[in-house]
């Protein structure tokens, strides 16, 4: 696919100032700073607009990243000094006057927008596997950005009239949960703009730059360290159980350029086939959540898979957001996660869903200021070179944004389908809500279908779709 760039606009906020701002990040988001959130495409079809549609979308983004001047940050390495003495590298975003700006790329492209959507969705609503290889999306974001833009966005029209929108935060100034947040202020921005009987703009948080968590007049500092080193947490710091712990000195290393070997593939299930696998699961404990049991069984399968293979099993890392267990309000780059480390173990699949569900319950309030406090009594990244050392692992994300079909509207325009760019490392799964293709009374966060992307060797896919409940999937293979 052939896409041409048309115009090249700097992202500003409208009620742009020439004055320079600066936030030195809390612990936890320095740690994160350097960490990419997936990048998503979004597609929409068209609805007879497309002369003004880029237009329209670059000015009310602009008009909402008033809301979002953070995202357009450069980061700058900073300090500080702890009581003792003690000297600690941390991180500090800077926005403002005429270096702080994104990119906006108008771009076009003669291919048709269903050439990109999986047949199914075209033609009817059913279980399938998706072989994605030939169906590569690098063409709607075909360059890096440069060193100095925070943030680029990339809408691409097509023949057709629809087109697609690609956000990308080089410096992931943004999670997944941020980037849904400022979609949803840039489309009732846009609404309120364009279309008068959108005027009711939705109830939207207000963004606090940062707020710090690590605990206040801290009492036993030793009880704090042994309950975090207790846990078999791999993030914030990017570590496996037995790994030696992070040191930024290691920054200056290049990472290994880790590739997945499969091709790109995505699952999408029903509400149906969705809940009758986790319900499955879930028969031998009631406290198993539907995300957990079905997280568990895909990880079971890959793991028979690999034993087919003569291949040892792997363990899984699930994630856990600050935000949901401290209810923290809208912060400077998203909500920071931690990565929860299960090694595989003896019994079957529900037994083991009732071990991830007990391992995710040890992370409370306590578990979270803990390793907050342990990750503030060191160095905190200084880019985003790591030490090298990564154990295979079957690994899960809980979706590109937290986002509601209903609520990412563009007057007329709703999404029809969001993809991840590329998959960066085999075995990970990114498992989002599939958009609506209709009406449902059903209020599950499912409602109309999961989507899991991944990656796996061919031989693993192959040998894992002989599991009895993918029997259910049409495999579909693009020519």
């Amino acid at each position: 696919m052939r896409v041409e760039e048309v115009n090249t606009l700097p992202l500003r906020p409208e009620a742009g100032t020439n004055d320079i701002n600066s936030v030195l990040l809390p612990v936890i988001d320095s740690w994160f700073a350097y960490r990419r959130t997936p990048t998503p495409v979004y597609m929409f079809r068209d609805q007879g607009d497309s002369a003004t549609i880029q237009s329209r979308l670059y000015l009310s983004l602009c008009r909402a990243l008033n809301k979002f001047p953070q995202l357009l940050a450069n980061l700058e390495p900073a300090s500080i000094t702890l009581a003792d003495g003690t000297s600690l590298k941390r991180v500090r975003a800077c926005w403002g006057g005429e270096l702080s700006k994104g990119q906006y790329v108008e771009a076009r492209t003669n291919a048709r927008i269903q050439a990109l959507l999986p047949p199914s969705i075209i033609t009817k609503n059913a279980t399938y596997l998706w072989n994605r290889s030939n169906k590569s999306l690098h063409s709607l974001f075909p360059q890096t950005m440069p060193s100095h833009s925070g943030l680029r966005v990339q809408v691409t029209t097509f023949r057709c009239g629809g087109f697609s929108i690609v956000l990308d935060l080089e410096h992931a100034l943004a999670d997944a949960h941020a980037v849904g947040l400022l979609l949803r202020h840039w489309t009732a921005t846009f609404n309120e703009m364009y279309y008068a009987a959108d005027r009711t703009r939705p109830e939207l948080p207000e963004i606090i730059p940062g707020q710090e968590i690590v605990p206040k007049d801290i009492i036993d500092s030793a009880a704090l360290l042994h309950k975090a080193n207790s846990l078999p947490t791999r993030r914030p710091d990017c570590n496996d159980a037995g790994d030696a712990p992070f040191s930024s000195s290691e920054d200056t290393k290049s990472s290994p350029g880790y590739k997945p070997n499969g091709n790109a593939h995505l699952l999408h299930l029903t509400a149906q086939d969705y809940d009758r696998i986790s319900r499955e699961v879930r028969l031998g404990d009631a406290q198993v959540t539907d995300k957990i049991a079905f997280m568990t069984f895909l990880w079971d399968a890959v793991n028979r898979a690999r034993s087919r293979n003569s291949l040892n099993p792997i363990g899984l890392t699930v994630v856990k957001c600050y935000r949901s267990v401290l209810n923290l309000p809208e912060g400077m780059i998203g909500c920071p996660i931690v990565a929860v480390n299960e090694e595989v173990g003896d019994g079957d699949t529900s037994e083991r869903a009732s071990r991830v569900r007990a391992l995710m319950d040890l992370y409370d309030e306590q578990a979270f200021r803990s390793i907050a406090y342990d990750a503030s009594r060191r160095d905190s990244p200084t880019s985003s070179a790591r030490s090298g050392r990564r154990r295979q692992r079957v690994e899960f994300t809980a979706g590109m944004d937290d986002r509601s079909s209903s609520a990412l509207h563009f007057g007329q325009h709703s999404p029809i389908f969001c993809a991840p760019i590329f998959i960066p490392v085999d075995y990970l799964f990114i498992m989002a809500e599939s958009y609506e293709k209709g009406e449902g009374a059903e209020a599950k966060w499912h409602r109309s279908g999961v989507d899991v992307f991944f990656c796996l060797p061919p031989q693993i896919l192959n040998d894992m779709l002989l599991d009895s409940h993918l029997s259910c999937a049409e495999v579909i293979q693009d020519v």
